[in-house]
């Protein structure tokens, strides 16, 4: 009895290992889009997972530049993100080309759709508490002359233009 019960056990096959999970290459995010009505839309995008949270987020703003030229309202596509940084109390610089000020098509509801659509984009995807703009190394006062972007966009401001219609 005791052979049978040992050639049993070792007729067994062995357990299955545990799948080893690699991590994902990529991950989504929800992209906020100016609309023709002056509120925002989301669209998803797929995007590279990066060691460096800086360089991910700058990609998925290269992806909103570029759907941008999509959307009926939206600031000009050259509008290109040059660098990203975060401080130590997690607010975003996003240090923009001239373009975002040169070729904006100005007016207020563009001007609040276009800070919306950049600041709703970033806070939703990553756990940041502000977002500041920048360009030439020095910080932006506005867009386009009517919406005051100088200083910290939080997530109640944001919130407030990106529900502003």
């Amino acid at each position: 009895m005791f052979l049978l019960v040992l050639s049993l056990l070792s007729a067994a096959p062995p357990p299955a290992p545990a799948p080893a999970r690699a991590p994902a290459s990529q991950r989504v995010v929800t992209l906020f889009l100016p609309g023709s009505d002056g509120g925002l839309t989301t669209q998803m995008a797929g995007v590279r997972r990066e060691a460096v949270l800086e360089k991910e987020i700058k990609s998925v703003l290269d992806i909103l530049s570029a759907e941008w030229e999509r959307a009926a309202f939206a600031p000009p596509k050259s509008a290109k993100v040059q660098t990203v940084f975060i401080d130590a109390q997690k607010t975003v610089y996003l240090a923009y080309n001239e373009e975002i000020t040169a070729r904006h098509p100005g007016g207020i509801t563009m001007e609040i759709a276009s800070a919306a659509s950049i600041c709703k984009t970033v806070m939703t995807n990553y756990d940041v508490d502000g977002v500041r703009f920048l360009q030439k190394g020095r910080e932006l006062k506005t867009l386009a002359g009517h919406v005051d972007v100088g200083s910290k966009i939080t997530r109640a401001k944001c919130d407030n233009m990106a529900s502003f219609r």
